[in-house]
């Protein structure tokens, strides 16, 4: 009998440690999401700030998603010196069980190359795949998918939600009692020659409950067993039923107190949650402008990015940014292949005595400074791309390069007009009749190019007649008018480049019948010849480059702005009543106020009401059974207890510091509506401002593409002025213009875009899908 007593005291002490170890990592890692992820869910309902992904878990083409086991992750690469502190320490071995993990070579996960089309990765700058011609959408997700800066928002909504746990926690039963969390202790005890036992001691198991009007219940079993093995004979054993109930008076106020924390922490997890919505409307507008949104005042910190690389949270560039950039880069390189084409034209007249060595040193001079400037923007492209990728959570030595399919609209000059024009100047002239054969063989397959180009010009003039209602219609009379005629001279215009390739083509034609039928060994009519196709050379590539001009400004009119249709009593009043933010701010001031509340109770004196008991068993000496409790042994207290209010001098001083901290909060708060009235504003004067100087910019390089235009045409005149370097310095300034002008109109477009986005941000209009994009 003594011995079965004591197997079952053993299974019971066993089960009682058992519990007291608690489960594994793994099941408190999944509870607290359970719980955690419920919060969230019963929150995410409304459509201002619903958010499509409440999971903590990044997806596992992430490059920081974890493949491994959460709860034993392998070690991570360390630091080889730091390493040995793991190993030993103070000339103590360390403990075995870093030596037992397995250890990584790399922290990130293997399989986000593959994603990517990759191979698996494996640490190096050689296992990283290539991306090419990456969408604006592309961006998108793969910012949603790699950036340090989403995830951390993520995970700062989660861990508002699972602070909100606990205090829900604490108004539910737990298991606690009135003197200690539930626990035990078994020893075994032995005197040789007289007694040997074991003894289950201290043993608590108990339940506790939180009332919302600050009254605690507690309840608490203890009981204490001794089993004799030898030198006695039974068990003998304790046991006492303890409670006891506390409602402080005061109830209204105790309430408010009681609640306070449950109370903020709801309001946390909703805070977070319209921060999360706010954050993807700033990342979708940062990605694509790299504009991103200033904090309001009054801000708590919550939401504030850890990352910095080179002293910024993240790079901030965004897709339109590099798009500007690249339309630059290429700019300058049509600017260097057109001053290239223009040197061989002039190096031409020059033969001829029609061009000092003045005007082709100085627009050589001119071609190695574009040069050198291109190697300039060649560099800024990259280093931005470069910082692109790591805004988007990307390694720097990844290669990737961009869609510029959103540049097309503002690609005015035809390359392959330009490229005509650089074959024409390259066409070798002599008087071997062989050689002019060959030369009108290639001059005639210029020109068909050139009559398929005129053709298609003409479509693009029937196009811009589609486009342009739309824009007059937003225009005021004046401009309308201006456009009017714009349009009106470039369809005569090109009315008579058109009847100057027939004409071209037909003199074309009679060259190369004079050709065939010319005697070789007559020097005059060969020279004859070759004066004539030189001039047919010259006129064709004049028209050109009239035809060029011309489609510049065709397609530069094309180009139309989204407009916004807004007015500045508009835009604040909706800001002020969608901004998710200013929402928060809100809140924020009454949370404040809460606090003062709170504050004041502190002042009063603690007036409780305590009612607690106790019910016991018999003395152990005389008791075996644990659950024999009676009523003689059991005992009853009641009363109040009070803590007067005479020494409040930390409590008066936490007062005071919650009045000021309640005037500042409204303070911030107002200032918080100032400046969305002063964002939006700002952005609907920014959108106004930036539209016109988009207009300014189109007529400057239409009046820039006419100054080419007259500089060359000037420059071939046989009459034009003999000042010796006028022609080079007319050419490289008007190409300058050109290319600064077509600089400056992107980089219009580019703010107008920025500032319309960060318009329908900052008023809480955009509504962005689960993709991450704005619909």
């Amino acid at each position: 009998m003594r011995i079965t007593r004591s197997i079952c005291g053993v299974l019971i002490c066993s089960a009682l440690l058992a519990a007291l170890i608690g489960c594994t990592r793994e099941h408190y890692r999944t509870r607290a999401d359970q719980r955690t992820y419920e919060i969230l869910n019963q929150k995410n309902t409304d459509p201002r700030w619903a958010v499509p992904k409440v999971d903590i878990t990044p997806s596992k083409d992430s490059r920081f998603y974890d493949p491994h086991d959460l709860d034993n992750p392998p070690l991570p690469p360390d630091d080889p010196i730091a390493r040995q502190y793991m190993d030993e320490v103070y000339g103590i071995k360390g403990p075995t069980v870093w030596q037992n993990l397995d250890r990584l070579q790399h922290v990130e996960n293997p399989n986000w190359t593959v994603a990517l089309g990759g191979e698996p990765f494996d640490g190096s700058s050689g296992s990283l795949p290539v991306i090419e011609n990456l969408t604006l959408d592309d961006a998108i997700e793969l910012g949603m998918r790699n950036s340090r800066d989403y995830q951390e928002q993520i995970e700062n909504m989660y861990l508002a939600a699972l602070s909100l746990t606990f205090e829900r926690y604490k108004f539910d039963t737990r298991f606690g009692g009135v003197l200690s969390e539930p626990g035990t202790a078994m020893t075994y005890e032995n005197q040789p020659g007289d007694f040997s036992a074991w003894e289950l001691g201290s043993t608590h198991l108990g339940i506790s409950r939180l009332m919302p009007s600050g009254a605690q219940f507690a309840a608490e079993l203890a009981n204490n067993t001794l089993w004799m093995l030898t030198g006695g004979s039974g068990s003998q054993t304790a046991t006492s039923l303890a409670y006891s109930i506390t409602q402080p008076l005061y109830l209204a106020i105790q309430r408010a107190v009681t609640l306070e924390k449950l109370t903020q922490s709801e309001r946390n997890v909703l805070y977070a949650m319209r921060d999360f919505a706010r954050f993807r409307k700033d990342f979708y507008v940062t990605v694509v402008t790299g504009s991103r949104a200033y904090p309001l005042p009054g801000s708590t910190g919550r939401g504030e990015l850890a990352f910095l690389i080179r002293g910024e949270r993240s790079p901030t560039v965004g897709f339109y940014y590099l798009l500007y950039e690249l339309q630059r880069l290429r700019n300058q390189e049509s600017n260097v292949q057109s001053l290239r084409g223009l040197i061989r034209d002039l190096e031409a007249l020059g033969e001829a005595g029609r061009a000092t060595s003045l005007d082709i040193t100085q627009l050589q001079s001119s071609h190695e400074q574009a040069k050198r400037y291109l190697a300039y923007r060649n560099r800024v492209f990259f280093d931005e791309l470069d910082r692109f990728k790591v805004q988007l959570g990307l390694p720097p030595d990844i290669e990737l390069t961009i869609d510029d399919t959103l540049l097309e609209p503002f690609e005015f000059l035809d390359t392959e007009l330009l490229e005509m024009e650089y074959d024409s100047t390259t066409i070798e002239l002599s008087e071997d009749q062989a050689m002019i054969q060959t030369a009108l063989d290639s001059i005639q397959e210029l020109q068909e190019k050139l009559v398929n180009k005129t053709a298609a010009f003409e479509i693009e003039l029937a196009d811009l007649e589609k486009v342009l209602p739309g824009r007059l219609k937003v225009m005021p009379q004046a401009e309308q008018q201006e456009l009017v005629g714009f349009v009106d001279r470039d369809r005569e215009q090109l009315s008579d480049v058109k009847q100057r390739v027939a004409e071209l083509s037909e003199a074309l034609e009679q060259l190369r019948l004079t050709a065939a039928n010319i005697n070789g060994a007559d020097q005059e009519a060969v020279g004859n010849l070759l004066a004539k196709v030189r001039d047919q050379r010259r006129i064709m590539l004049q028209t050109m480059r009239e035809l060029t001009g011309l489609g510049v400004v065709i397609r530069l009119e094309q180009v139309t702005l989204i407009p916004v249709e807004l007015d500045q009593e508009n835009v604040v009043e909706i800001a002020m009543e969608n901004r998710l933010d200013l929402m928060n701010r809100r809140g924020i001031v009454t949370d404040v106020r809460r606090r003062l509340e709170v504050a004041a109770e502190q002042l009063l004196s603690d007036v409780n009401l305590v009612a607690e008991g106790e019910i016991s068993t018999q003395d152990p000496s005389v008791n075996s059974n644990p659950l024999d409790l009676r009523r003689s042994e059991s005992s009853f207290r009641a009363g109040v207890s009070i803590v007067t209010p005479l020494d409040r001098v930390r409590q008066r001083n936490n007062y005071r510091a919650a009045q000021v901290g309640f005037q500042r909060a409204r303070r911030n708060f107002m200032a918080a509506e100032d400046q969305v009235k002063l964002d939006v504003r700002r952005y609907l004067r920014h959108l106004e401002i930036e539209r016109r100087l988009f207009e300014v910019n189109r007529r400057a390089l239409r009046v820039a593409a006419r100054e080419l235009d007259q500089a060359i045409e000037f420059g071939d005149r046989p009459d034009a002025d003999s000042r010796p370097g006028g022609r080079g310095v007319n050419i490289s300034r008007a190409l300058d213009n050109i290319v600064y002008t077509q600089n400056e109109l992107i980089e219009s477009w580019v703010d107008y875009e920025t500032a319309r986005m960060a318009l329908y941000r900052d008023m809480g209009l955009m509504e962005i899908d689960e993709n991450g994009n704005w619909r």
